[in-house]
């Protein structure tokens, strides 16, 4: 497809990571409060909120960013949103059973 959809990103991204063990290294549901970087080490102070509440400080030599571009959610303020009577949500919580193509989107 020219453009993949969410499940085929979804399992190439699961692939990638699995084949250069990523996972061990990643952190999901953690806020970055701030990151500085200090030239005299070239590393990265990162200052995070962790899932559970807890902060903490980590030292880095590489910080990816993949909060994507809808984070936090932001609801759009459109006039009559709450009359509006067909399936509603944020594309960053696109429902996993929706059918885009069923004929109630045509």
């Amino acid at each position: 497809m020219y453009y993949a959809l969410r499940d085929e990103l979804h399992t190439y991204l699961e692939y990638v990571a699995d084949k250069f063990g990523l996972r061990t290294h990643i952190r999901f549901e953690t806020e970055v409060k701030s990151a500085t970087y200090n030239d005299a080490t070239q590393r990265w102070a990162v200052a995070v909120r962790n899932a559970d509440g807890s902060h903490e400080t980590l030292d880095a030599n590489v910080v990816i960013s993949a909060v994507g571009i809808f984070n936090p959610i932001k609801m759009p303020n459109i006039k009559g949103l709450d009359r509006f009577r067909g399936p509603c949500f944020h594309t960053a919580e696109w429902p996993a059973d929706l059918d885009s193509r069923a004929s109630a989107w045509r």
